[in-house]
């Protein structure tokens, strides 16, 4: 700022544990705030928090959030890719979290024998940690397969544990059901988007703090589905797998939402333009 060159915070989002930190030492974060030209947030929530943290109201912009400007995937994955049938249904948990992948592979079990074709996906947002879900998986006496070595050559297996990065958006699009971690045992949530604009039906758990104003979008829409524990899991999953129908509403839903919502990265590459032209 001493050299006058602008500072926009783009893509701003404030959780509510940030907020009261900050509230709480106001006095030191106000000389912050002063010095930012543009403060560009994801929603009027984020607005009305800023504002009182002592920004200018001119300063203050809703322009969404750029997550929803999603870009078309690079690759795609193929069911056949897989291994998978044609009768397969397939549900993927996506970033899951220790403490997760268990409750998955149980809700798996109880519900597996019931419906024979299903098949589950757990890609955990740690890949090094995928050797050690395969061992936990094993026990439950289940057919199990890393992704890299279904790659090489498809063989029958119940549960992929995904050990490679860079595929679970391609994943997302196999998917009949996603499940999205971080949002059961461990708090904040995960990209949720991601699943969305592939028309997927959405299940997360009930902390989802770090995508706020998206999961109240969703939520506002029926887009989503919330689960409160993993008794709610096991009953919301045999409704989906049951029909088939309720899963083409929910998903349709997620990516009407999504398209709905785009728009941010033009508003937000318009405001720079702004400051480079000046």
């Amino acid at each position: 700022s001493r050299r006058k060159v602008p500072i926009l915070h783009i893509n701003g989002r404030l959780s509510d544990p940030s907020f009261k930190m900050y509230k709480k030492f106001s006095w030191f974060f106000l000389r912050i705030i002063e010095t930012v030209n543009v403060f560009a947030v994801q929603t009027e929530q984020d607005a009305r928090k800023v504002i009182s943290l002592g920004a200018d109201s001119e300063k203050v912009k809703v322009i969404g959030n750029m997550k929803f400007d999603i870009s078309d995937l690079d690759s795609v994955l193929h069911r056949r890719d897989l291994g998978f049938g044609q009768d397969d249904v397939i549900f993927v948990a996506g970033s899951t979290h220790p403490g997760e992948e268990e409750i998955l592979l149980n809700m798996y079990k109880q519900i597996q024998p019931r419906y024979p074709d299903l098949k589950l996906i757990l890609a955990p947002r740690h890949v090094e940690r995928s050797r050690n879900i395969l061992k936990k998986a094993e026990k439950y006496r289940l057919t199990v397969s890393l992704l890299s070595e279904i790659r090489k050559g498809p063989g029958p297996y119940q549960v992929c544990i995904v050990d490679t990065i860079g595929q679970l958006r391609a994943l997302y699009t196999l998917a009949d059901i996603v499940f999205v971690g971080k949002t059961l045992r461990v708090g904040g949530g995960q990209n949720m988007i991601e699943p969305a604009s592939s028309a997927k039906p959405i299940i997360v758990g009930p902390l989802t703090g770090n995508f706020k104003g998206v999961m109240e979008t969703l939520l506002r829409n029926n887009a989503i589905i919330e689960v409160k524990d993993e008794a709610q899991l096991c009953r919301v999953t045999e409704q989906l797998l049951s029909d088939k129908t309720y899963r083409n509403e929910i998903g349709g839903r997620a990516k009407t939402m999504v398209a709905q919502q785009r728009g941010s990265l033009d508003k937000t590459l318009h405001l720079i333009d702004q400051f480079i032209s000046r």
